[in-house]
């Protein structure tokens, strides 16, 4: 499991439903959700060979926690900031919602008659989700990220499996002091996985600072679910060409049912079983053949299988991995502009 991601029931099994809830089909549905929680597991960054030709790669990620990387290089565009750490436009501090999200969901359908149309959307869903779990802090190694270890607590833990939760949280503060997390200060790393578990509400103090900032993920992350429902639901209208019927399930209508998985307090593994059980009980759309075994499988989409499926004579406009690396870069294009046009980054072009 990742713990500097916002988690798959979010970035992988909502976005599926949501898209299937407003009509997309299940191949399109998966498309969208594939490249959504790919974001978190496209980690080569090198150019490689296939079909006689040579690819530049586009790493949306690390690995877990890979501070090694990091201490290579003490900071980094990729992965962090577009992708996971979306700034503002005064200061490359995470903005939930911010300034850049908006015109990045514009900027999408630019790109609405690409074969690669569907996998941009996915990835655009995933960082404007992670805007959500990652506001306030910088996607680089940088001492603003530094907070007051003492100060981190949950405040809703009056559940026994929030009482497990409390239990780790005082393992992490134990085993974070002294590492090279704490001497390097990159994106949410000093307050760990709690960033991204949709039931928590977690406080602490920025170091040397009195204020408390409370991070009230089950209000955060139900809003981020509304944002994805509105967006897809401009995508489907925009793009009538994906799906199979005309989007008939209003925000009011599923609402409480997200509202109470993002608030359940169990684990991720239960949590995922929900959401699949959510999807194929036909409640909201009929449940297909593909519904019934939605499975993510990171190895389907990464270079390996990009290098099998090229060399063997499969059409780039329909290999997945090539068109997730294309919107990756589309993507990664647009916020360094973006970023440019604001002074916060000087390109080399």
């Amino acid at each position: 499991m990742r713990r500097l991601a916002m988690q798959m029931d979010m970035h992988f099994y909502l976005i599926y439903f949501l898209a299937r809830l407003l009509g997309f089909c299940d191949k399109d549905a998966r498309k969208i959700a594939y490249a959504s929680n790919h974001v978190d597991f496209a980690e080569c960054n090198n150019l490689i060979y296939a079909a006689k030709i040579y690819i530049n790669m586009v790493g949306t990620s690390h690995r877990p926690l890979d501070f090694k990387k990091l201490s290579e290089s003490k900071n980094r565009f990729r992965p962090w900031i577009p992708f996971h750490f979306l700034p503002s436009i005064k200061n490359l501090i995470c903005e939930m919602n911010g300034a850049l999200v908006q015109p990045m969901l514009e900027y999408v359908f630019l790109h609405k008659n690409e074969p690669y149309f569907l996998h941009l959307v996915g990835v655009v869903l995933h960082v404007l989700c992670d805007s959500y779990s990652h506001w306030g802090f910088i996607g680089q190694n940088d001492e603003r990220n530094r907070i007051d270890n003492g100060s981190l607590k949950i405040v809703n833990h009056n559940t026994s499996i929030l009482g497990r939760l409390v239990d780790e949280l005082k393992t992490f503060k134990e085993k974070l002091q002294g590492t090279i997390a704490e001497k390097m200060p990159v994106g949410h790393s000093a307050i760990g996985m709690w960033a991204d578990i949709p039931s928590i509400i977690i406080s602490y103090k920025a170091e040397n600072s009195e204020i408390e900032i409370i991070r009230d993920n089950p209000k955060n992350f139900l809003e981020a679910s509304h944002r994805v429902y509105n967006f897809l639901l401009r995508v489907r209208k925009e793009s009538p060409q994906y799906g199979l019927t005309n989007p008939d399930q209003s925000w009011d209508d599923v609402s409480a049912e997200i509202e109470k998985l993002i608030s359940d307090k169990c684990s991720l593994g239960e949590r995922l079983s929900k959401w699949q059980k959510l999807i194929n009980s036909g409640k909201y759309f009929p449940a297909t053949s593909r519904d019934k075994h939605l499975l993510y499988v990171a190895e389907s989409w990464r270079q390996d299988e990009l290098i099998k499926q090229l060399n063997a004579g499969k059409d780039p406009n329909s290999c997945h991995p090539l068109l997730f690396n294309r919107a990756a870069r589309i993507h990664e294009m647009f916020v360094e502009k973006q970023l440019n046009e604001c002074g916060l980054i000087i390109s080399a072009a």
